[in-house]
Formats: C-alpha cells, sequence, structure tokens
C-alpha cells in the first residue's frame, strides 16, 4: 500500500503544560502517520498518554532541535502525541504532514 500526503498543518508550540497536540487530522481514519519537520526552536516530544511533557525534559521525552524530521505511526500515537517548546520564552513551530490512503 503506497502511502501519499492527505492533509498538511502547521502548529506553534508553546511552552504549555502538557503540551501540544497534532491537530484534528491526526484522528482521520485515512491517516497512517504523520512526518513531522521541526522548523524552529527546539521542542520535546512525547506520545505517551501517562507522562506529562515538560520543557525541561520528562523521561522518555524526546529533544528536537530545528530541521530534525521523525515519524508519528499508528494510533494511539498519533493521537497521544505532545509537543512543547523546550524554550520558555519562544515558540517552536512544526510543519506536520499526514500520510494516507486515498
Amino acid at each position: 500500500m503506497a502511502l501519499r500526503a492527505v492533509f498538511s498543518e502547521r502548529i506553534r508550540v508553546y511552552n504549555t503544560p502538557g503540551g501540544v497536540a497534532l491537530g484534528s487530522y491526526a484522528k482521520d481514519s485515512r491517516v497512517i502517520r504523520a512526518l513531522v519537520v521541526v522548523e524552529s526552536n527546539p521542542i520535546r516530544i512525547q506520545t505517551n498518554s501517562s507522562i506529562t511533557v515538560t520543557p525541561e525534559g520528562t523521561e522518555g521525552s524526546a529533544l528536537k532541535n530545528a530541521g530534525a524530521e521523525f515519524y508519528v505511526t499508528g494510533q494511539p500515537d498519533l493521537s497521544n502525541f505532545r509537543a512543547i517548546s523546550a524554550l520558555p520564552l519562544y515558540p517552536g513551530y512544526i510543519q506536520v504532514t499526514y500520510e494516507g490512503t486515498a
């Protein structure tokens, strides 16, 4: 099965407690995975819903620097994904391309 881009969005990632989720496209039944590109400022990410992501780094919360690219694949990871800016005063931006079936 070949995947293709079905949606895309740019998300501003603040230093908000609990982090910022992917958009509503992440719950679309056609979406298999999301390609996430960090555009600016480092962010921390988490897909485990039982761990709260923090700017300082919770155990298991990966740090992704500007220019990093990574996939979030399948449910529940797409629904549980959270990102938070690692810099207290500066938001980061991510570009998300949702890939799936037509």
